[in-house]
């Protein structure tokens, strides 16, 4: 359901403040480009003759169609829900597919590219206990304070405290640990074969394996820290 709103929200901030449209500067022709590298396509057929400038949130003409539909699958894959049955298919696409044949034919699966394209997003989405350690930090009080607000509503309305939400009974430290040792590193690692599956994107491959390094990093960091407290 947020997600949904997120993809709305995005096209109602473009099209109600010039300032924030990303594409304003772009014809039709660079627009659908862009959209082709990150979807790993077949550049199109030269466009038409150019219309007046365009905004993503109007009638999608057939251009700008594909794009509107990559941004909005991209970000309602960054649910959750989605998280596991995707890193199962990026691995099953990793095991099935070779540096040749992909190579040979970028655009031989869109659907394929697309998913790429979500694992991304959802990568950055999930990506705050790799960044530095205070950033990284901040925002990881930021998310449990927001869990502890709703543990707080959940006990005084006399309801079942939720998983992570009760603010005295977990802790920074175990809550960190169960989600970049079951969620975070396993994603980097899967996606350490991204450069077989999106040729578009050069060296993908060694970003993804940077961040995994760095997951495990703080994941032993994190072990250590329990055990010696």
């Amino acid at each position: 359901m947020l997600e949904n709103r997120h993809a709305a929200c995005f096209f109602e901030i473009v099209s109600r403040n010039p300032s924030a449209d990303v594409f304003r500067h772009m014809s039709d022709a660079e627009y659908d480009r862009t959209r082709c590298v990150a979807v790993g396509d077949s550049l199109p057929p030269p466009p038409p003759p150019p219309l007046p400038a365009h905004s993503l949130t109007r009638s999608p003409t057939r251009s700008l169609a594909p794009g509107r539909r990559l941004i909005i699958h991209a970000i309602i894959h960054t649910d959750m829900c989605k998280h596991f049955p995707m890193v199962d298919r990026i691995r099953e696409c990793s095991a099935s597919i070779t540096a040749a044949s992909a190579t040979a034919n970028p655009s031989n699966d869109e659907d394929r590219m697309l998913f790429v394209a979500a694992m991304v997003l959802h990568a950055a989405d999930i990506s705050n206990p790799v960044r530095a350690a205070k950033p990284s930090r901040a925002w990881a009080d930021r998310i449990m304070e927001e869990f502890f607000h709703q543990g707080d509503l959940e006990k005084r309305a006399g309801f079942p405290t939720s998983p992570m939400c009760d603010r005295d009974a977990t802790s920074l430290c175990s809550v960190q640990r169960g989600f970049i040792g079951s969620v975070v590193a396993p994603l980097y690692e899967a996606m350490g074969d991204l450069a077989f599956l999106a040729p578009g994107l050069p060296g993908a491959e060694n970003v993804f394996k940077v961040m995994h390094a760095r997951a495990v990093d703080k994941l032993q960091t994190l072990y250590a820290s329990e055990t010696s407290s």
